[in-house]
């Protein structure tokens, strides 16, 4: 196992930052000289790539919102458009005739039907009417 020895780390190390080691390994490159520049920056084509870019992005977004929309209408209609059928129909106005009407429910019997709202008022009366006997 080999030891740290604070002596010989200076070999390997720069602490001068001269660029001198005695290993070749460590050492840094020197700087390179100076380039000319690559080119030179063209703000208008800059600006033009950015405006381009930005209507494209707000084209995108008009066209999917457009399309969401024309979607909904469709839905919109189609729900508007659905037809009751003649059954149902028909179906809907005994269901409402027997609810909001006065007629025969067994004429053998004599039970007669009452429309919906006179008979939960009897029943609510009727109740209201046990309740008040009960509190005497």
């Amino acid at each position: 196992m080999t030891t740290f020895d604070p002596a010989e780390s200076s070999r390997w190390a720069d602490p001068d930052h001269s660029g001198y080691t005695d290993d070749e390994w460590h050492a840094h490159a020197g700087e390179a000289p100076p380039q000319a520049s690559h080119g030179s920056v063209a703000p208008a084509a800059i600006f033009a790539v950015g405006i381009v870019g930005f209507l494209i992005v707000v084209l995108c977004v008009v066209i999917i919102a457009q399309y969401f929309i024309m979607e909904s209408q469709k839905e919109i209609a189609a729900k508007q458009e659905v037809d009751l059928s003649a059954g149902y129909r028909s179906a809907r106005a005994q269901w409402e005739e027997r609810l909001g009407g006065f007629g025969w429910a067994d004429p053998q019997a004599g039970v007669v039907r009452l429309p919906i709202s006179v008979a939960m008022d009897k029943v609510a009366a009727h109740y209201a009417e046990a309740a008040q006997q009960e509190d005497r």
